[in-house]
């Protein structure tokens, strides 16, 4: 028997010092701050109210610390630190003693517990550590493992957060099973509204940094020229003008008057009318009617000429 419970110190006194333990084991357990701790025992959990609003000054209030989901190989203990803002609330815990603690918290809710650990105040903060020593088999299931008190000593929001940074729970409550730590899916923690409504301080969301693409090669797509057909065309149909040749009237020509025979009085010789011109065609040309024009003036005086001579002869036989 005090081989056992030698052992069970042992074990607690490594998980009390965060000595080196520090996987956190299969499966997962949710936590929770439950402002309103109607529904709740060491092995039930009723609803979480983890909100406060307008609360009174000076009027302390009892707020639990739950856990739903606990695995095999059981709850061994917790370590948990709770956070508050000292300037608008004051934190209490009970006194560590197993008569405070012995079948109100799931650690110690079956067998013959043998509670081993302790409550510190801090600035700002309160440190419970609670395992069971004794060698009855760990808990399982949902239950309170811590419950303490809270009290509104000035207007004003103060949230209620669990932390663990001794038996690495980290940045959660440390729910310890025997070899170490259950992984936490989800933590739910308080927030005092003191005489007015309770609201989450807004806190900077820290983001990642911008993560370098490298745009995606695109092939640019195949494009089929469309076929066009050439519009026909149909030549115009030209009708070539009708040309009327002008008609040419030739001009009349006038014989010149025949010459006197000698130099008295003589009679003229007959005018000579030449026919028509030949027409040629086409129009007449002003130097081909002067040609003939020539030729017959020609011919008129070698008639006369010749006249006067036939004349002059012929009174001269006869003188």
């Amino acid at each position: 028997m005090f081989g056992g419970l030698l052992a069970a110190i042992a074990a607690a006194a490594v998980i009390l010092t965060g000595g080196g333990v520090n996987d956190a084991q299969a499966g997962s357990v949710i936590v929770g701050v439950d402002l309103d701790s109607t529904g709740n025992t060491a092995t039930s959990v009723g609803t979480i109210e983890n909100t406060a609003d307008n609360v009174a000054l000076n009027t302390p209030f009892r707020a639990d610390i739950t856990v739903q989901g606990v695995p095999a190989p059981g709850l061994f203990g917790v370590g948990i630190e709770i956070l508050f803002d000292p300037a608008i609330v004051s934190v209490t815990g009970p006194p560590f003693a197993p008569a405070s603690l012995a079948g109100q918290v799931l650690q110690y809710s079956s067998g013959t517990p043998s509670p081993f650990g302790a409550v510190v105040p801090g600035a700002g903060s309160l440190r419970v550590d609670s395992v069971d020593i004794g060698i009855d088999p760990p808990e399982t299931g949902d239950g309170i493992v811590f419950f303490f008190d809270i009290e509104c000593i000035a207007t004003g929001v103060s949230t209620i957060e669990l932390i663990d940074n001794a038996t690495d729970g980290g940045v959660h409550a440390g729910i310890q099973n025997t070899l170490g730590v259950f992984s936490v899916s989800s933590e739910i923690e308080g927030v005092v509204g003191c005489e007015v409504p309770a609201t989450v301080p807004a806190t900077a969301t820290p983001t990642d940094p911008p993560t370098a693409t490298t745009p995606a090669a695109t092939t640019p797509a195949a494009t089929t020229p469309a076929a066009t057909t050439p519009a026909a065309t149909t030549p115009a149909a030209t009708t070539p003008a009708a040309t009327t040749p002008a008609a040419t009237t030739p001009a009349a020509t006038t014989a010149a008057p025949t010459g006197t025979a000698g130099a008295g009085t003589g009679t003229p010789a007959a005018t000579a009318t030449p026919g028509g011109l030949p027409n040629t065609g086409g129009a007449s040309s002003s130097s081909g009617i002067s040609s003939l024009l020539l030729i017959s003036a020609i011919g008129a005086a070698l008639v006369l000429t010749a006249g006067g001579s036939l004349v002059a002869a012929r009174s001269a036989r006869k003188e």
